[in-house]
């Protein structure tokens, strides 16, 4: 797909997705209960895989007391291996997911840069073998 830069590391977006965070809420109006659900049922959705994955958290992820913001991006990300000393790893991988508005004028590029600006991925990501 595209390359990215988080902090100092180039970074390979082999699929991007997202979905709306409360499109399968049929009744009633979001609250923590929901919202915890929400969160549970996605991640758990995406480490069926064999990546790990994780969701990036910010002071900004809701846009009430209740409501968090209309939309979940999940990026899965590959590089060069981390902290690979003895050069016996092919690389490293992650899915990154979080919380942002619908971005209808903005590249898949600029959306992940800026939902993950500030993202620490060498401390998150695993590096891996085929």
């Amino acid at each position: 797909m595209e390359n990215i830069k988080i902090g100092k590391r180039e970074i390979t977006i082999e699929k991007f997705q997202f979905e709306h965070t409360y499109s399968g809420l049929i009744i009633g109006s979001p609250n923590e209960v929901i919202n915890t659900k929400i969160l549970s049922d996605y991640i758990n959705s995406l480490t069926k895989g064999h990546r790990k994955s994780i969701f990036h958290y910010t002071s900004n992820d809701y846009i009430s007391k209740d409501t968090l913001k209309p939309v979940i991006y999940s990026a899965f990300l590959e590089s060069d291996s981390i902290d690979d000393t003895e050069n016996q790893y092919d690389g490293s991988r992650l899915v990154v997911s979080w919380f942002g508005e619908e971005q209808i004028d903005k590249s898949v590029k600029q959306i992940i840069q800026e939902g993950l600006a500030g993202f620490k991925y060498d401390k998150l990501a695993e590096n891996f073998n085929f």
